[in-house]
């Protein structure tokens, strides 16, 4: 299992796991942010064209109850939160229950060490 965000550290460790011959199962998280949505389609195209049917590719979508796989909407700028702290934790999370779930023991988080798990220094 790998998470897959979009960004250039996620899609270099695809492609370094590619490249060893494994074959993961990719999460990816779709939010209702357009431009993260457009790196995360283009990554996937990356990923199937280099390596067409090597990996399979799960989506987890923060979406209204509805039973369709659309996102939410993306939040105005005024009621976004500003820091972006949790962000690689709740991914981790979701990795570990995604891995548990499918009775997986390995999971790769290539994403950059700094904001890794950047959580909070101080209560604020």
């Amino acid at each position: 299992m790998s998470l897959l965000s979009g960004g250039v550290d996620s899609l270099a460790g695809a492609a370094m796991l590619l490249e060893a011959d494994r074959h993961p199962h990719f999460i990816l998280h779709y939010s209702g942010n357009p431009t993260v949505r457009q790196a995360q389609d283009s990554v996937l195209t990356m990923l199937r064209n280099n390596w067409p049917a090597s990996h399979v590719t799960s989506a987890v979508y923060a979406a209204p109850d509805t039973g369709r796989d659309e996102a939410l909407l993306y939040p105005e700028p005024e009621d976004r939160e500003e820091s972006r702290r949790a962000r690689s934790l709740l991914f981790m999370v979701l990795a570990v229950v995604a891995a548990t779930t499918s009775s997986l023991e390995e999971v790769y988080l290539p994403e950059n060490g700094i904001l890794t798990a950047a959580l909070p220094l101080t209560r604020a």
